[in-house]
């Protein structure tokens, strides 16, 4: 007799809570091909379970970072898609963030005393590569790619 997961785990909202935490927080996650990012200011978006992530390649050295894709201000993405800007933008208050993830303006915060704009930069994630395709892991401490994939 054929043996399938049980029915109600494709619709458990604790099976997902679970597959989250256990797979997709804290595992290497494909998220594209190198043939997407192929110069300085490329980037491509993907969501790594619930999380969305953007991918960048600087200008200045053309190095892979990534970030989850939120603004740190209200939480609305900074980018949508792929392709190639100078900076990503949040498009509900304008947060301006350098392809580093570093918070490079932000309307109207001179006039916010305390304004600490160096401490508000995207949130990075792990990100590398495996030949031409693209991986991220959301989890700071997960070991190497090469060594996860043996």
């Amino acid at each position: 007799m054929l043996q399938t997961l049980p029915w109600n785990w494709y619709a458990d909202p604790e099976t997902l809570r679970r597959e989250q935490e256990r797979i997709f927080r804290s595992q290497w996650q494909y998220v594209g091909h190198m043939g997407q990012l192929p110069e300085g200011g490329s980037f491509l978006t993907a969501d790594v379970g619930m999380t969305p992530v953007v991918v960048t390649r600087a200008r200045e050295d053309r190095q892979l970072r990534a970030f989850v894709n939120i603004c740190r201000h209200r939480g609305f993405p900074v980018a949508e898609g792929e392709g190639r800007r100078a900076t990503l933008q949040c498009a509900y208050h304008a947060w301006t963030y350098g392809l580093d993830g570093c918070l490079l303006s932000a309307p109207r915060s001179e006039a916010e005393p305390g304004f600490e704009k160096e401490r508000l930069g995207l949130a990075p994630v792990q990100v590398d590569t495996w030949g031409p395709f693209v991986f991220v892991n959301l989890d700071a401490d997960a070991s190497p790619l090469a060594e996860a994939l043996g």
